[in-house]
């Protein structure tokens, strides 16, 4: 298995094991990574920062 590099910067789909990693890093589908990159673009800081406001959102509108 070839060993891939990170860049912890940067939120990079360009391989499946790169796509593997930051889906599980975020725990989102890839349907909804691909989504916020296209809205904050690719920085892992905007990336995460999103996807938590997402999750708070989802938390209160629920109340879970």
């Amino acid at each position: 298995m070839q060993k891939i590099s990170i860049d912890n910067a940067i939120v990079d789909l360009s391989q499946p094991q790169l796509l593997d990693y930051w889906t599980n890093y975020f725990g989102v589908t890839e349907e909804l990574l691909k989504e916020v990159i296209a809205i904050v673009g690719n920085s892992t800081k905007e990336v995460e920062e999103y996807i938590n406001k997402l999750i708070n959102y989802y938390m209160h509108t629920y109340n879970i």
